[in-house]
């Protein structure tokens, strides 16, 4: 095999790992099952977030004495995670789109926003 052929092999490889890992998204990985609720219908709703890479690498050649020889290496990794981020509701009086508050990000931003203007006031002094 030609040091190309191993590196297209490869990365094949990678791709198809990475397929594995992240799939395709779909409106079933967003929108949850249609639920009856006494006279309302609620659809929850949440955020995907995907993420992922892969890496390859090959390589061939001769020795001294002509000796062929190649190698060929692939690795890919990947996640996925899954959050609430709104309930919509369905009934006789019309559509409500009700969010869910995160308040650890909510929060988590209020630290990170106050981290930084501190460093700004420092910085102006």
């Amino acid at each position: 095999m030609s040091p190309l052929e191993h590196v297209s092999d490869a990365a094949g490889r990678a791709d198809s790992l990475l397929q594995s890992v992240l799939g395709s998204p779909s409106a079933e990985d967003v929108y949850g099952p249609v639920t009856k609720v006494g006279g309302k219908v609620v659809i929850p709703v949440s955020a995907i977030e995907r993420g992922g890479g892969f890496g390859f690498g090959g390589g061939g050649g001769s020795d001294e004495q002509n000796n062929e020889g190649g190698g060929v290496g692939a690795g890919g990794g990947g996640a996925s995670n899954a959050r609430p981020v709104a309930v919509i509701e369905v009934d006789a009086s019309g559509v409500r789109v009700r969010p869910i508050l995160d308040y650890t990000r909510i929060t988590l931003a209020a630290i990170a926003a106050l981290l930084v203007l501190r460093r700004l006031r420092r910085t102006r002094s």
